[in-house]
């Protein structure tokens, strides 16, 4: 098959679970001999078109500045749906794969083939919901309108955790066709280090992150005596604020900071973690629980309804679910590291379910259903 997978991030130029997540499944497809296109925006020097591992893979257009660091602009997202209609209308696909972030770009382009009978299926990410009214603003008002326009035309649905199938399932969402492929891990140990390196926490640093509150939660352990290091990986718009609140609470000296760290070294680094900790109030899998998991560390997360790693994690004893306050989430590090060996042999027995091979292979079958293949 020919197929066309457009997301306006890409793994490895922008960190976070949903771009691996894509590539990953796009480079086995390509392994099993289908033809597959990846447009998203351009955040390399160099050609705009470059052959990946069998994908090829393409920049619609250039990020700026405030894109470049994890906040996608107006004008970034406009430029990118304008781009993909051009494809869209220029290019013949057996079947499309829309991310149905940013909700613009898959919105116009399922429209589009929608008019044209074409076969298309959008990968829901997260529903965001009633998260829009903490949002607020203008944006909060087109971003609704455009969610709830996007899953009228999603007919196909592909969902990234059961979480994110049963809040569409709740509202009301019955496409025809609808599956749950979760994402995989790169690498998975068959027993589990020490974990002598800390805490370490992966992910992009934006408010809704909620790294503050991991902080406070080291503090709060601090004070009760465990003098555990902590590891922040990532970037985004929240890291001046965060490096000010680690001077605040006196931890400086107990927090590294890192940009980025190529994959061999995270996955080493985060193999002699003690534990992962995830204090997001909205996330869509939280695939760095999988990495993690694979490598036998386990893992604290918040509660919170628009935070699907807690489910990741409460499945299988891999870790605990903390309510989103200092003192809990200080609880919760604390037991999973008193019982650490515990938590360990469960995440390394849990991990099995995501093998990569496996999930493509769910991936593909679900794409020629939706072509029409047989």
């Amino acid at each position: 098959m020919k197929i066309a997978i457009f997301y306006d991030l890409i793994y490895p130029h922008t960190l976070g679970g949903a771009e691996k997540r894509f590539r990953e499944l796009a480079i086995r497809l390509a392994r099993r001999g289908h033809q597959v296109h990846y447009y998203c925006g351009k955040f390399w020097v160099g050609p705009t078109t470059y052959l990946d591992q069998g994908v090829v893979t393409t920049g619609l257009t250039l990020p700026d500045s405030s894109t470049r660091a994890g906040l996608r602009t107006y004008a970034f997202v406009l430029r990118y749906a304008f781009h993909l209609l051009r494809v869209l209308r220029k290019e013949n696909f057996d079947v499309v794969e829309f991310c149905n972030f940013p909700y613009l770009a898959p919105f116009l382009g399922a429209t589009y083939l929608s008019l044209r009978r074409r076969p298309y299926c959008v990968t829901w990410l997260e529903y965001t919901g009633n998260y829009w009214n903490q949002v607020g603003g203008p944006a909060a008002v087109v971003g609704r309108l455009l969610e709830a326009g996007l899953l009228r035309l999603s007919r196909s649905t592909l969902s990234i955790s059961r979480f994110t199938l049963n809040r569409l399932t709740k509202i009301g969402h019955s496409p025809t066709r609808s599956r749950v492929i979760e994402a995989g891990f790169s690498e998975r140990r068959e027993t589990a280090t020490k974990g002598e390196g800390g805490m370490i926490y992966v992910g992009r640093l934006q408010p809704h992150k909620r790294v503050d509150l991991l902080l406070r939660a080291q503090s709060v352990l601090h004070q009760k005596g465990v003098k555990i290091v902590l590891t922040i990986v990532g970037k985004g718009p929240e890291r001046s604020c965060l490096e000010a609140l680690a001077n605040e609470l006196g931890l400086m000296g107990k927090v590294t900071f890192l940009h980025s760290l190529a994959d061999e070294v995270l996955t080493e680094t985060l193999a002699r973690s003690s534990v992962l900790v995830l204090p997001s109030e909205r996330e869509g899998l939280g695939m760095v629980v999988i990495e993690a998991m694979a490598l036998g560390v386990p893992s604290v997360t918040v509660e919170s309804e628009f935070n699907a790693a807690k489910e990741i994690v409460s499945r299988g004893g891999v870790g605990i679910v903390a309510q989103p306050d200092p003192n809990s989430l200080a609880a919760a590090i604390a037991e999973v590291l008193q019982n650490r060996e515990e938590f360990s042999r469960n995440c390394l027995s849990a991990s099995r379910q995501y093998e990569w091979v496996e999930l493509s292979k769910q991936l593909e079958e679900f794409l020629k259903d939706v072509a029409g293949y047989r």
